[in-house]
C-alpha cells in the first residue's frame, strides 16, 4: 500500500479525520465555562477532596474530555492529577505560577486549561499514557564508566567529539549503525526511559536546576560509552546556531532523516500519522525504530520542524549566554538569570538555546521522552560544548553552584547524581564531571 493510501486507511480506522468541538471555553483561569444555551458543567471536587480550594472544570474539546483541577499545591512541583485527558492524568510541572506539560516540556503556559487544550492538539487523536512508575531494569549490556573509561577497556586517549557536519562518510555510517545496534539490544530505550523518568522525578535535578548541565554531561558520557561499545568513534554535536536547514546536515537521509509528515489542511483535525518521519534510517517504514517509551500510543518517530518555533537560537544568543560569568545563583531554578539558566533556555523568557532546539524540531523532541529522537543527543552534545567553552573562557570562576544542596532537586557539588547512583551503581557527582578533558574534547 502506498504512503498516501496507508494514511487514509489509518485515518479511517481511527474514526475519520473530522473532529468535533464540544463546549470548549476560551476563558482564562480555572472558572467554569461561561453560560451557554446548554447548562455549563457543574464543578466537581478537586483531587484533594471536597475541602480543596481548587475545583475541577470539565469541558469537551475536539472530541475529547478535558478536566482541569487546580488543587492546593500549584506553586512548584509535579502535578499528577491536575489535568486529565479522557480521564487519563497528564503529568504537569508547576513552576513560579506557570505550567509545563510532559507533552511539551520546553514551553510554559500561564493557564492549565490552555495547557490541556494544547496537549489535545499535540496528540492528534492518539491516546495519552502514563509514564511507568519506575525505571526498567538496567540492561545487562550497559557499560558503566569508571574513571572515564569502561571497566573492561584499556586506558585510552580522550575521544574527539566533532561537529556532525565534519564527519566522514565512514563516521556517519558507524554512528548510525551504533544507534541501530543500541536500539536493537534495548540500551537505547533504557536511556529514553531514564530521561522520561527525570521529568516526573524533579528531586533528581535534571531540569530547571543547577544540575541540568552536570546531569546531562554524565548522561551523555554514559551514552557515549555505549556508542563506542557498539562501534562508533564518539558522539558528534549539532551546532543548531548555524545548521538550521531541513535537508542539510544533520537532517539528511544518511544521518537523522528529514521532517515529519504534515498536511496543513488538517491542522484543525486529528490525523493519527501527523509528524511521522518518512525518510532516513529512523523512519517507521524501515522497521528499525519502533517507539516503545512514550507519553502516548504512537509507535513511530515524529517531527514537526519549525511549526512551533521558527528557528533555534542563533550566534547572537550563544555569544550573549557565554557572556555571563556566574554559573548559577539563588533561587537555583528555571528563572535564574545566570549562565546555566540562559543555556538551558528559560532565563530568556522565550524559546532559546537548548530549549529552542527541542521546540524547533518538535514531535518527540518536545516531550519528556525526547531521546526517542537521536537529534536529542546531538543537541545536548552541543549544549555541553557551550558549557565546555564557557569553562575555558572563565577558568577562575566557580564552574558549579551551589557547593552544598539547599533543597531537594538542587544537588550540591558532591551530591551523587540520580538515578546513576541508585539504579546503575555508578557514583558520579557534579564535581566529578567538571573537567571533561581526560574523557573527551571538542573540535
Amino acid at each position: 500500500m502506498d504512503v498516501v493510501n496507508r494514511r487514509a486507511a489509518l485515518r479511517l480506522a481511527a474514526g475519520g479525520a473530522t473532529a468535533v468541538v464540544l463546549g470548549a471555553t476560551e476563558g482564562q483561569g480555572f472558572a467554569a465555562p461561561a453560560p451557554a444555551p446548554a447548562p455549563a458543567p457543574a464543578p466537581i471536587p478537586g483531587p484533594d477532596g471536597p475541602t480543596s480550594p481548587g475545583w475541577c472544570t470539565t469541558v469537551g474539546y475536539r472530541g475529547h474530555t478535558v478536566t482541569v483541577c487546580p488543587g492546593d499545591k500549584m506553586g512548584h512541583g509535579l502535578l499528577k492529577k491536575a489535568v486529565l485527558l479522557d480521564d487519563q492524568p497528564l503529568m504537569v510541572m508547576a513552576h513560579g505560577g506557570e505550567f509545563i506539560s510532559i507533552l511539551n516540556a520546553h514551553e510554559t503556559y500561564p493557564d492549565l486549561m490552555d495547557l490541556a487544550r494544547d496537549a489535545v492538539r499535540q496528540l492528534h487523536g492518539a491516546s495519552l499514557q502514563a509514564p511507568p512508575a519506575r525505571l526498567p531494569d538496567v540492561p545487562a549490556e550497559l557499560q558503566i564508566p569508571s574513571s572515564g573509561r569502561s571497566r573492561t577497556a584499556p586506558r585510552r586517549r580522550p575521544v574527539v567529539r566533532k561537529n556532525v557536519a565534519a564527519l566522514s562518510r565512514a563516521e556517519r555510517e558507524s554512528f548510525v549503525d551504533a544507534l541501530l545496534a543500541l536500539k536493537d539490544d534495548g540500551r537505547y530505550d533504557f536511556f529514553v526511559a531514564v530521561h522520561q523518568q527525570a521529568f516526573v522525578t524533579p528531586e533528581w535535578g535534571a531540569h530547571m536546576s543547577p544540575a541540568f548541565l552536570p546531569w546531562h554531561r554524565a548522561y551523555l558520557n554514559l551514552f557515549e560509552e555505549q556508542l563506542r561499545d557498539a562501534g562508533a568513534r564518539a558522539l558528534p554535536y549539532w551546532d543548531w546556531s548555524r545548521q538550521q536547514t531541513v535537508g542539510a546536515v544533520p537532517f539528511t537521509d544518511d544521518l537523522l532523516g528529514g521532517d515529519g509528515y504534515h498536511r496543513p489542511e488538517l491542522d484543525d483535525e486529528d490525523d493519527p500519522q501527523e509528524g511521522e518521519v518518512l525518510t532516513g534510517p529512523f523512519a517507521a517504514s524501515t522497521g528499525n525504530w519502533p517507539v516503545t517509551v512514550s507519553e502516548d500510543d504512537r509507535d513511530f518517530l515524529r517531527r514537526d520542524i519549525g511549526r512551533r518555533v521558527r528557528r533555534p537560537s542563533g550566534p547572537a544568543d550563544v555569544r550573549s549566554t557565554l557572556g555571563h560569568r556566574r554559573y548559577d545563583k539563588p533561587p537555583f531554578d528555571r528563572t535564574t538569570p545566570a549562565f546555566r539558566g540562559y543555556l538551558e533556555g528559560w532565563a530568556f523568557r522565550r524559546a532559546a538555546m537548548h530549549g529552542s532546539a527541542h521546540a524547533w524540531i518538535g514531535g518527540n523532541m518536545s516531550t519528556g521522552s525526547s531521546p526517542n529522537d537521536p537529534a536529542f543527543f546531538l543537541n545536548h552534545s552541543y549544549v555541553d560544548k557551550i558549557w565546555a567553552d564557557w569553562q575555558a573562557r572563565y577558568p577562575s570562576v566557580r564552574h558549579y553552584a551551589p557547593t552544598s544542596s539547599p533543597s531537594p532537586g538542587v544537588p550540591g557539588l558532591d551530591t551523587p547524581l540520580e538515578p546513576f547512583h541508585s539504579a546503575m551503581k555508578w557514583t558520579v557527582t557534579p564535581r566529578m564531571v567538571l573537567d571533561h578533558r581526560r574523557q573527551y574534547v571538542y573540535r
